[in-house]
């Protein structure tokens, strides 16, 4: 397989050297190029996941967009944070519950998933649709016949998702899904990270980790690379095909290489979660070498946008995404889609626009006009610049938004530099056995060389359409909201918990809420400053024993806002570690594979029992994570001998709590 991907990969190259530009002496525009399919896509075709390498479904397969040309960042990067020698998001509260793919190759939703929940996790809590991004995804492959992380990015730049678990649940043996469902947040962005050269080369993944939060990944899955006793994964081959997809969601530096089946050259492993559920692996996750030589491949990190979106309105053609690359002959390329906006009276405010960046450290200049002639746009009403840091998608705020009129004819402009790389553009096409459903007309997508000359993108592909999206929203007048009115706790009280959930009554005319939690009564600093949409937050954990002062402000959609009332409260004593139950603390247990149970804790995300034959616990017996509040161990303890046991909680809020040590003896 190495040789068929490299050999493929330098004909590629070659073909990328044979075949170059044309010039269009009508327009004064080189017609645009294609950058060769993916090496490993073109490998593994048609897409299905390799067979009998895994007692379970994998899923991942290759897109054709290629992207080896994206470099690992370097160390002094100013993009790359210091990385630790240990991090864990578990241990930060940072990652929802493991989920389980069941029979379905469809680990590329679940690791979609994995790292969107966790960018905002646990502020915002929320379990997407796997089922509903499966069946609804809109490619040639079946509903478990695997996928890749552009094909989410499509779904959901489109607004078909994410969904709510409630609203479309998992089962992987029904492939329809009902459509329309309630998108309650879109995705803001998706993030291209670097593969590994090798295997100390992981500063971009860690990075990611602490930046944003779970990094999906893919991976080669073959059974006999597992050592099931220490949850570890090691595979040493040359390089093959990914078949897995996965999220990175720390590592550990010093992790033994004498833990895993075929010992890798030294210590190291990311931390990953799986979607085989809680009942594999450590809690449905295990650990992967550094030296595995496909982890680290396909990396993205999925961004969800904060707050429920103004936008009503949502101007594309490319519901099928980013399936290829395009250039003119240089790293600089300008595309446009022409968008005919809903019909109506009134207008809308065009705010963002989504993109994508084909390379690294990409320059974009974006360009809204308000008439369109055939190929002839004018009347400027916007243009602003930036940087994008990462390939990927991309969904900018204006800083100026524009109002255009209902029914108007508008262009959408925007000018690429991606340096090192001459195919800026990204496009849909109908690729055959991926995403032949793609289909555009004339008059919808431009290309150019200058930004002033354009041509019609359908005269060279009779169906290719840019990657440009135009999001806006109904103009409002501005009504200022009613005042909101605070509900609880009441004022002067004492609360419950140190992470109090403080309520107010709905305003009218508020389309979101500012809470803000203060010690001092004229807020000149706050301890909470949060927003949402609905009339309760529940706050970070707060200092023991204190007064605090809280206040909540509505806001309209057009940024009309109005400050409740002050109200203050007083925390509770410092909270102590959770409460051990069985068995008491000194006794003899009945067997040697006794069952450990302990009280539920406020506010706790999950538990980690410990158990060890020294009162200081320097070295572990057992050492796992349980969401549970009892632990029952699956191997015999030695007879006749002292154990001391703990519990550690780990808290919404990051915090983490230790219980008391115990002891028992066994008989």
């Amino acid at each position: 397989m190495r040789k068929l991907v490299a050999l493929l990969t330098v004909l590629a190259v070659m073909t990328s050297f044979l075949v170059g530009p044309t010039h269009d002496t009508a327009s004064g525009s080189s017609l645009p190029v294609k950058a060769a399919t993916s090496a490993e896509y073109a490998a593994v075709q048609p897409g299905n996941v390799l067979p009998g390498v895994a007692a379970r479904p994998l899923g991942f397969v290759h897109s054709p967009v290629d992207l080896s040309h994206l470099t690992s960042f370097q160390p002094n990067d100013q993009n790359v944070l210091t990385a630790p020698a240990q991090y864990d998001l578990r241990t930060l509260g940072r990652v929802s519950p493991v989920r389980d793919q069941a029979n379905c190759g469809s680990c590329w939703a679940f690791a979609t998933y994995g790292s969107l929940e966790s960018v905002v996790y646990p502020t915002e809590q929320w379990d997407f649709s796997e089922q509903n991004l499966r069946n609804l995804a809109g490619f040639d492959y079946g509903t478990c016949s695997g996928g890749d992380a552009p094909m989410s990015i499509a779904y959901m730049t489109r607004w078909a998702g994410p969904v709510r678990e409630v609203d479309d649940p998992y089962n992987p043996a029904v492939s329809v899904s009902p459509s329309g469902l309630t998108v309650p947040r879109y995705l803001s962005d998706a993030l291209a990270i670097p593969d590994r050269s090798g295997s100390l080369d992981n500063a971009a993944l860690k990075s990611a980790v602490q930046q944003w939060g779970a990094v999906y990944t893919s991976m080669l899955w073959l059974d006999g690379s597992y050592a099931a006793g220490t949850h570890s994964y090691y595979y040493g081959g040359g390089l093959g095909s990914s078949n897995h997809a996965v999220a990175i969601v720390g590592w550990d530096d010093s992790y033994s290489r004498w833990n895993f089946g075929t010992t890798p050259a030294s210590d190291g492993a990311f931390i990953v979660r799986n979607s085989w559920g809680t009942g594999w692996g450590e809690a449905g996750y295990f650990y992967a070498s550094y030296y595995d030589t496909v982890i680290g491949h396909d990396n993205w990190v999925f961004v969800l946008g904060t707050g429920t979106s103004a936008d009503t309105h949502n101007y594309g053609y490319d519901d099928l995404g980013w399936v290829g690359s395009l250039g003119l002959g240089s790293p600089t390329a300008w595309g446009a889609n022409a968008f005919t906006l809903d019909a109506g009276s009134g207008s809308e405010v065009v705010d963002r626009v989504g993109f994508y960046t084909t390379g690294s450290g990409a320059s974009y200049t974006l360009r809204i006009y308000g008439t369109v002639s055939g190929a002839v746009f004018s009347d400027l009403l916007a243009q602003e610049s930036g940087v994008c840091a990462e390939a990927g998608y991309h969904s900018v705020s204006l800083a100026s938004p524009v109002t255009v009129a209902h029914g108007q004819r508008i262009a959408v402009v925007v000018g690429l530099t991606t340096p090192d790389y001459n195919y800026p553009l990204a496009y849909e096409y109908p690729e055959v056995g991926y995403s032949s459903a793609a289909r555009a007309a004339a008059g919808q997508s431009y290309y150019s060389t200058n930004g002033t000359s354009w041509s019609d993108l359908t005269s060279w592909s009779s169906n290719a359409n840019l990657c440009i999206r135009a999001f806006t929203r109904d103009a409002v007048i501005a009504v200022p909201p009613s005042t909101p009115i605070l509900s609880s706790p009441a004022s002067g009280s004492t609360t419950g918990s140190l992470t109090p959930t403080l309520a107010w009554i709905s305003a009218a005319g508020a389309s979101s809420y500012t809470l803000q939690v203060s010690l001092s009564a004229t807020f000149g600093t706050t301890v909470v400053n949060q927003s949402t949409t609905g009339t309760s937050c529940t706050t970070p954990s707060l200092v023991a024993a204190t007064l605090h002062y809280w206040r909540v402000n509505a806001t309209n959609a057009a940024g009309t806002s109005a400050w409740s009332g002050t109200w203050s409260f007083t925390t509770p004593a410092a909270l102590s570690g959770v409460t051990l139950l069985t068995p008491a603390d000194g006794s003899t247990v009945a067997a040697l594979t006794p069952t450990f149970t302990w009280a539920a804790f406020p506010s706790a995300t999950r538990y980690v029992f410990q158990l060890s034959t020294t009162p200081s616990f320097t070295s572990y017996v057992v050492s796992t994570g349980t969401p549970g509040l009892s632990w029952t161990l699956s191997s015999p303890l030695t007879a006749a001998t002292i154990y001391y046991w703990r519990v550690k909680v780990f808290l919404t809020d990051g915090s983490i709590l230790v219980s008391n040590a115990w002891s028992c003896r066994t008989p």
